[in-house]
């Protein structure tokens, strides 16, 4: 089982789509929802969407830490609540650990939802930090830059 963990502040809006995302996927998987004290709902929308929440300290490592040691799973991926998570792929991370089971880390290609000069350098960048095997903190497939659209 894969554990999900979701260090939240105030990011209600984000997790009405990143969480039922999760949920969707075919592999179980326990979504970890980490608040830092939000004042938005996020806490309770998390928990009406199923995920299990935490309450912690504020400040992502605390949080990570957190649902790190309240996790079950056997596979740790920690999430940006603003992450666009690409469907399957949870499947891709169980498929690549049967393949490479000693992996001990890795993490997605990062995209940005933005048109800016400045997105496409970070992609750039971060591409190049995992060519060197070098693998970035808490993001899945795709970052929102600005308002997070809603579902019609």
């Amino acid at each position: 089982m894969i554990s999900v963990v979701i260090p939240t502040l105030n990011e209600a809006r984000s997790l009405e789509s990143l969480v039922p995302s999760l949920a969707w996927e075919r592999e179980y998987v326990e979504i970890l929802v980490v608040d830092g004290g939000s004042r938005d709902g996020s806490a309770d929308l998390a928990r009406r969407l199923g995920a299990r929440v935490l309450r912690a300290g504020r400040g992502r490592g605390t949080q990570l830490r957190a649902g790190a040691e309240a996790s079950s799973g056997e596979v740790l991926l920690f999430l940006h609540a603003d992450t666009v998570f690409p469907p399957g792929g949870l499947g891709a991370i169980n498929d690549h650990l049967q393949r490479r089971p000693q992996a001990v880390g890795g993490n997605f290609r990062l995209l940005f939802d933005g048109d800016e000069p400045f997105d496409r350098w970070l992609e750039g960048f971060y591409a190049w930090i995992r060519s060197k095997g070098l693998y970035y903190g808490d993001s899945g497939n795709r970052l929102r830059l600005g308002p997070v659209p809603r579902k019609p």
